[in-house]
This record gives structure tokens, sequence and C-alpha cells, in this order.
């Protein structure tokens, strides 16, 4: 049996803001949603386990999201994988991290922040576009 793999990300809206990832390895370096792809470390994962497991490792928000909390906003299937974007609304960041598990810097930003960053990555741009203006 094939494996659905999966490429997700969530834009956690809160209250304080938006909580987005730089990952200063990429070159050149770009802020993003948290999120990041299936892993043979955990077989079977659906898109929303592997959402709520990157958002844990990257930004560290407690509670932990809950599968009931993610509303997917894109799904698109590709020859490798299938993309997913969701959204979570949280009533706080309690928790969130400085720093990802592998190094990511965390920062949280206003809306009007994120469509003013040039460097906010294309995808994430595009995807989550109307809801951003929507907020």
């Amino acid at each position: 049996m094939i494996q659905t793999r999966h490429a997700v990300a969530v834009l956690i809206v809160t209250p304080q803001g938006i909580p987005l990832i730089l990952d200063p390895a990429k070159k050149p370096p770009y802020w993003k949603a948290p999120g990041g792809r299936s892993s043979r470390e955990f077989p079977g994962e659906t898109a929303k386990k592997v959402a709520i497991r990157e958002v844990e490792e990257e930004v560290g928000i407690q509670p932990q999201l809950s599968e009931s909390e993610l509303i997917v906003v894109v799904e698109e299937p590709h020859p490798t994988h299938t993309r997913s974007l969701f959204v979570g609304h949280r009533a706080t960041l309690a928790g969130i991290k400085k720093r990802g598990d592998d190094g990511e810097i965390v920062k949280v930003f206003s809306v009007s922040e994120i469509l003013a960053l040039p460097n906010f990555f294309e995808p994430h741009r595009i995807g989550y576009g109307k809801i951003l203006c929507s907020l």
C-alpha cells in the first residue's frame, strides 16, 4: 500500500497576532506559516496530524492544537504529495517558543505586517491571501 505524503502549513490566528517562522538555513531566508512534511518516523500520519506535530516542533503553542481546531483552506494534490494549508484560531499564544526545534526563528506578526513582508513565502501569500485580507 502506498502511503500518502503530506506537505502542510498552519496559519495560527490569535488576538496577539499570527506566529510565523524563519529558517535561517534557507537561502534567501523567508517567513512562512509553521508546517512541514510527513515523516517516515510517523507512518500513516494524516495531514492534520502532520500539522499538529509541526506546530508543536516549530512554535510550541500549549495546549497543542487539536484536529477539530484545524480548518483546511487549500488541499492540492501534487505528483509526490498532497499540499494542505490549514487555519487554526486560538485565544492565546501560551507556550510559544522563540526558536523552533531545528533553530527556526519564531516571531508574531499583525496581519498588516504579514501582508507587507517582502519575504513572505509566496505559496503561503497566495494560499492565505484572502483569509489574511478578511481578518
